[in-house]
């Protein structure tokens, strides 16, 4: 409406701007006459009628749109709804879906989630399914996604969706047990863990920690330390040098200055090491930490894959442990094993990209090589 009244409010003010042609100093005044009104009056008048009429019609057009979305977003029919369930799956679909959603979650289950169909860590979980051209919205009280987006995707695409959520539900669980990893820190997300490998080697080859540089030279144990896996009393003095822990303590001034900037001023001015170890202290794990929650996640990952068909229910199942333990537990995998798997993951996702001699390089050669020409041409450059 803002949009409309705005050209309406022009034409008044125009119209009000439009000088009226003055009557003659010499013509007699009279109650009775009234001054002629111009061509260009009579076409404003005429614009703001016009304006008027559309602003009419954008309210009529206005109220169907709503109306129309008011119909689309309709309350659903829980009697339209069916519950479907696959072992200790509970999944809300429309009933004309339920035989193919039965059948796919039965699928997924057996191929990625072998062991822990029956599990409680899927009580309380509600899977709202629906897989149809034109989507309707499927309510179900308390959860956090109520309506469900699949499309027109594949097969495989809808399978890919619901190990997602699966996956979720099951990591979540084991982020709020304690398990040996619940406090590791993993990433309950719909992508599957093998789409993080690049942003992964892009965090290795950025990290300013030695113990990250090591890990891509292929030294395993550099990269299992790097994931927090069995660490010393002392992880910053195994991951940093002196002079990466400087540059640290600079980074993180916001919250080290205050609270010794004494040992700030000795640490970035005076370069002492011990006063830098000393400020770290002050400084959260999240900000000092090499491995990211998505690199640990395909450690976790890789663990499941490896571990075979009772994996999962190893990892619900585990008792408190140190996350290196668990994995172990898990995997059935040495350290060594472990780590060399995972650093094989991360590199083969390294960019493909070199310098090559490309089309600017070679248009320097030649340049190079005509000035050379040109120049050997010059009387000072001739020999003999």
């Amino acid at each position: 409406m803002s949009r409309l009244c705005a050209p309406l409010s022009l034409g008044v003010a125009l119209l009000c701007l439009v000088p009226t042609p003055r009557l003659a100093q010499t013509a007699p005044v009279s109650n009775t006459d009234t001054a002629p009104v111009s061509d260009i009056q009579q076409e404003l008048l005429l614009e703001i009628d016009s304006l008027l009429e559309r602003s009419r019609e954008a309210k009529a057009r206005l109220l169907r749109t709503r109306q129309h979305h008011l119909e689309v977003m309709r309350e659903p029919n829980p009697s339209a709804l069916d519950t479907v369930h696959v072992a200790s799956l509970r999944i809300v679909t429309p009933p004309d879906q339920a035989e193919l959603a039965a059948e796919l979650f039965t699928e997924v289950m057996r191929e990625s989630f072998p062991g822990v169909e029956r599990h409680g860590a899927f009580d309380g979980v509600w899977f709202p399914f629906q897989w149809n051209d034109r989507l309707e919205p499927i309510v179900v009280a308390g959860t956090a996604y109520p309506t469900e987006i699949l499309n027109t995707v594949s097969r495989g695409g809808v399978k890919e969706h619901i190990e997602g959520k699966v996956w979720t539900a099951l990591t979540s669980h084991v982020l709020g047990t304690e398990s040996g990893l619940s406090g590791w820190g993993l990433v309950p997300d719909f992508q599957a863990p093998e789409q993080w490998h690049p942003r992964v080697y892009r965090e290795l080859a950025t990290m300013p920690a030695r113990v990250a540089r090591s890990c891509l030279a292929q030294d395993s144990a550099a990269c299992w330390s790097m994931l927090g896996l069995d660490e010393g009393p002392d992880p910053v003095r195994e991951w940093y040098t002196p002079e990466e822990r400087w540059a640290l303590v600079a980074r993180a001034e916001h919250w080290v200055e205050r609270a010794a900037e004494d040992l700030f001023v000795r640490c970035t001015d005076q370069g002492s090491t011990g006063a830098c170890d000393e400020l770290i202290a002050f400084v959260p794990r999240v900000y000092w930490e090499v491995s990211s929650a998505h690199a640990r996640t395909i450690m976790v990952s890789l663990a499941l894959e490896a571990g075979g068909v009772s994996a999962w229910a190893r990892l619900l199942e585990t008792p408190s442990m140190p996350p290196g333990d668990a994995l172990r537990h898990i995997s059935g995998l040495s350290t060594e094993e472990l780590s060399t798997r995972w650093r094989d993951l991360i590199l083969a996702a390294r960019p493909n990209v070199h310098a090559g001699f490309g089309l600017t390089q070679l248009a320097t050669a030649l340049w190079v090589l005509l000035l050379a020409a040109l120049a050997m041409r010059s009387t000072r450059w001739r020999l003999g």
